[in-house]
């Protein structure tokens, strides 16, 4: 059995796989999900000050399921943290985590801008984002 290898902050190779390795697909994707991220950590904080556990859990499960989907594998492997524990009704461990929450989500952020800024589509291409 192999050693799982350490997860990244920003996987883009198997990212780019998902996608096929259509770089302007990628860049189309990457964009959505930069513009839809502080929405989802948002609302995933105001329902930790709600102590909403069952809603926690619904919006940790939203940010790990959209972290994965682009490559985002630490934030993507804290959320799913952040949602086990809420299953487990334990809304203490949700909100320590909440530090590394907006730590993972900056690195993130920045790693995938720093990317899109590298494969910006040429300009004869329709992508907007």
């Amino acid at each position: 059995m192999e050693p799982k290898a350490s997860a990244a902050v920003f996987n883009r190779e198997a990212f780019l796989y998902r996608m096929m390795q259509d770089v302007h697909l990628a860049h189309t994707v990457t964009g959505g999900f930069l513009n839809d991220l502080p929405e989802l950590i948002r609302m995933l904080k105001q329902r930790v000050a709600e102590q909403d556990i069952e809603s926690v859990r619904k919006e940790a499960h939203k940010v790990k399921g959209a972290a994965a989907n682009v490559g985002g594998e630490l934030l993507s492997e804290l959320a799913l943290k952040m949602e086990t524990a809420s299953k487990a009704g334990d809304l203490a461990a949700v909100t320590a985590r909440i530090p590394e929450l907006e730590e993972q989500t900056a690195r993130l952020t920045e790693a995938m801008k720093s990317w899109r800024a590298q494969i910006a589509p040429d300009p004869g291409c329709s992508v907007t984002q």
